[in-house]
Parts: structure tokens; C-alpha cells; sequence
């Protein structure tokens, strides 16, 4: 799945997220659990940052790099 292809489908709805992004909305936009990306930042593969209320959040063109590095594309 995303974790070894960037689809072509995935590429343009990447586009439409915002760019500042919850968790809920990463899981969301990847099709898996909060855990995961969770774990993902914890594991140093997605960089994150929390605002103020203490909220993790995630800039868009973190994600899509995070998304290229693991891309066999």
C-alpha cells in the first residue's frame, strides 16, 4: 500500500489536504489507524511538531517527503 507505492491517486489527493494536519487527518488521508502514525513520529519517519494546546501536527510537505522516502516510485 502507501508505505511502498505513491499512486498516481494518492499524488493529487496529497494536493487537496491542508496543510497543516492533525493526526486524525494523516491517518485519514493514508487509510490507517492513528497508532500508526503515532508510531511513525515517535520512530523519527514523519517529522511532527506540537502547537500550543499540546497537539501534534504534521506539515503537509513533511508528509509527502515521508511519503516519497518510502516510495519505490
Amino acid at each position: 500500500p502507501w508505505r511502498n507505492m505513491l499512486s498516481q491517486e494518492l499524488r493529487k489527493g496529497l494536493e487537496s489536504l491542508p496543510v497543516i494536519m492533525s493526526i486524525p487527518e494523516v491517518a485519514a488521508a493514508l487509510s490507517t489507524c492513528h497508532y500508526t502514525i503515532y508510531r511513525m513520529i515517535y520512530d523519527k519517519e514523519l517529522e511532527a511538531y506540537k502547537d500550543g494546546d499540546g497537539e501534534w501536527n504534521i506539515n503537509r510537505e513533511d508528509l509527502v517527503k515521508m511519503l516519497n522516502r518510502n516510495s519505490n516510485l
